[in-house]
């Protein structure tokens, strides 16, 4: 449904709704497992969708509620796997989302431990070629403005900023800022400004080993000795 009159000029609400899909408990007095993704709507107005069978807890029926659902415009994100009690042999037989929570903040506020690095890193490993969100998962005042996704787009408008995070324009944060990240000729270059005030280090994991100097280099300063070590480096 529409969420245009929550909508003003400095505020965008999206398009959206998320799917659970739970299995059948099998102590009826502990936890089950369940599947939760969010459909973000990539244009304005896209109905809301209906896919069947959506209570069947197997990898072959929520993958093809994912495919599916990118079939219908929307735009799949795969979240807090720490809280819905799945592990790697579950998320991995999962195709068809486009992103995942790296960040939960409601669920990692409540204990759940859903700051997921690892569960991404091994969908990467496995070929998926999918991006990280950060999120709140809002359900009061507790836990807001916790984790959050930076989207550089042109314009504050559903379609404008869906293309961005389409093509990974974006970000995860639960802090930090970054100004600027430019990748010249596969090599990142001097140019990865990250907010001190916010952190104490940065780590960068990359194909490149060039990468993890870049970015040492930048946060102590040394601009203009960029190219120079690089060179030596090599």
């Amino acid at each position: 449904h529409s969420q245009a009159h929550l909508t003003d000029n400095n505020f965008l609400a999206l398009d959206g709704y998320e799917i659970d899909v739970y299995q059948e408990k099998e102590n009826p007095n502990g936890y089950h497992k369940t599947c939760h993704f969010c459909l973000v709507a990539i244009n304005e107005n896209t109905p809301h969708a209906d896919f069947g069978d959506e209570d069947t807890y197997t990898p072959e029926n929520i993958s093809r509620i994912m495919n599916e659902a990118r079939e219908k415009g929307f735009f799949v994100t795969y979240n807090h796997p720490s809280w819905s009690c799945e592990h790697y042999e579950h998320y991995s037989q999962y195709t068809g989302m486009c992103a995942m929570e790296i960040m939960n903040y409601g669920c990692a506020y409540e204990g759940f431990g859903d700051y997921n690095p690892k569960e991404y890193d091994a969908l990467l490993r496995k070929g998926e070629r999918i991006y990280c969100i950060a999120t709140d998962d809002n359900h009061g005042t507790h836990d807001t403005c916790g984790g959050w996704t930076m989207i550089k787009a042109d314009k504050l408008d559903q379609k404008s900023l869906m293309e961005a995070v389409e093509r990974g324009d974006c970000y995860a944060s639960d802090g930090p800022d970054i100004h600027s990240l430019v990748i010249r000729d596969g090599k990142t270059s001097s140019e990865m400004i990250v907010k001190q005030s916010y952190i104490d280090r940065l780590d960068s994991i990359s194909m490149f080993d060039e990468a993890v100097i870049l970015a040492y280099m930048k946060l102590n300063g040394n601009y203009d000795k960029t190219e120079e070590l690089l060179e030596t480096y090599e």
